[in-house]
């Protein structure tokens, strides 16, 4: 086992992670083989969906860019609430994706259509998705793709329960839809997410089997194979990654390393994985190598988010775990926010009682190594720049005038502003989050 891992870790040569390589080696004493160089993969080129021109990006506001805020009394304010005058009572916005070229926000849910806002809340275009339970949605920002999975309700005519759906963002294609992914042994897509620098999207599905049992995998698509003007014809993954045991139910790529990303489970674990080298991940968080029956966290894994080198996981257990990934073969993770923690709850210090971590966001942020963290009891900013994680209450709460804090089922930075946009968890609207100091 241990000749297999080592002939893996020669075959490496990206410089991105010779600091990995390096450190694994040391700590195990031995010395690199040299390996022959690996055949170069290949770069995906655009997808060729249209002729609409590619507009660049803005220039985004670096991190920590917040000036006059002392970060240990960094607190998030409700500024601003938007709600799409099309939409009737009821339904509710579960998941949101930003769109950094075209500084635009995309929200979708459970009963409502996917709705595109500018960055001040004014409705861009609402696109209708009819019967679909929308699980996730994100923004692929090379072609400025808007992608959505979901879960058909009740199965479609076809007996399909659930499908991806590809949008087209860029300037004059008003969001038509131009590719849709639907396999009939797809029981539930929980999450889809864009591989930067590819034609490459992943998506966390429930699998059913032949004899009727059921496999959790991660599915990688080749978009080119997908998106085709006009035409919803389905597409196959090129590749399939199966180590998770029960439901995938976040995905986060890693900036900066093509073909890598990161994924939580209901088994309680986050995994690396390597597109390029095969459907075994490259390593499980807080895990020993070798150790079968240890998880990263004691409950379902409910997110993920990265910024440069630190990556956070949140679990139903009550804790948010900040890993080093330039130290992956560390099994402590380098700082963990969680039910024994001190938070200040306005002024008040006491016990953070969080609930269980819903949402988790850090890319984007104005103010390095600073998160936004939902719970089920409210919304606070986690500053892991520290070791003791400092944890501010949001000032946040129900319409009613009472002093319950809300409650969001997503969020999500916008490094262009600062801005905080929070998907309420009761209802179809999105609030819009500054920080100011406590």
């Amino acid at each position: 086992m241990l000749a297999s891992l080592f002939s893996v870790l020669d075959s490496i040569t990206d410089k991105q992670f010779e600091y990995d390589i390096d450190w694994i080696n040391n700590n195990m004493q031995r010395t690199r083989t040299p390996a022959a160089a690996p055949a170069p993969v290949a770069v995906p080129q655009p997808i060729p969906v249209a002729a609409a021109p590619l507009q660049a990006p803005p220039a985004a506001a670096p991190a920590g860019a917040l000036s006059g805020i002392d970060r240990s009394r960094a607190k998030l304010h409700v500024t601003k609430t938007f709600q799409n005058p099309a939409l009737g009572p009821g339904g509710t916005f579960f998941t949101l994706g930003w769109d950094p070229k075209a500084l635009r926000l995309v929200s979708g849910g459970k009963e409502v259509p996917i709705t595109v806002w500018e960055q001040d809340g004014t409705v861009h275009k609402t696109i209708d998705c009819s019967g679909t339970y929308v699980c996730c949605v994100d923004v692929e920002t090379m072609n400025q793709l808007v992608l959505m999975c979901g879960i058909f309700e009740p199965p479609s005519p076809e007996g399909y329960k659930s499908r991806i759906a590809i949008y087209d963002g860029r300037p004059g294609q008003n969001y038509n839809q131009i590719g849709e992914i639907k396999r009939p042994e797809v029981e539930m897509t929980a999450v889809v997410r864009a591989l930067p620098d590819t034609a490459n999207i992943i998506a966390g599905e429930t699998i059913r089997l032949m004899n009727n049992a059921y496999q959790e995998q991660i599915g990688l698509y080749d978009l080119n194979n997908t998106v085709k003007p006009g035409s919803t014809t389905s597409a196959s993954p090129v590749a399939t990654f199966n180590d998770h045991k029960q439901l995938v139910t976040c995905l986060t790529p890693l900036p900066g390393q093509t073909g890598v990303f990161v994924s939580g489970s209901r088994d309680f674990t986050v995994k690396i994985w390597d597109a390029r080298t095969g459907p075994t991940a490259v390593a499980t968080l807080g895990v020993p190598q070798g150790d079968f029956t240890a998880t990263t966290h004691l409950e379902m894994v409910t997110c993920l988010d990265v910024a440069g080198d630190l990556l956070l996981s949140g679990s139903i257990d009550q804790s948010i775990a900040a890993w080093d990934l330039r130290a992956v073969g560390h099994t402590k993770p380098m700082a963990v926010a969680g039910a024994t923690s001190i938070a200040n709850y306005h002024g008040q210090q006491m016990q953070w009682q969080n609930g269980g971590i819903l949402k988790a966001s850090l890319d984007g942020s104005p103010i390095d190594k600073l998160a936004a963290v939902a719970t089920v009891q409210g919304l606070f900013t986690v500053d892991f720049s520290t070791a003791t994680p400092l944890i501010n209450a949001a000032h946040a709460f129900d319409a009613n005038g009472s002093n319950t804090p809300k409650q969001y089922s997503d969020i999500k930075w916008s490094s262009q502003t600062g801005w905080l946009y929070a998907s309420a968890g009761d209802r179809a609207a999105v609030d819009l989050l500054e920080i100011t100091q406590a």
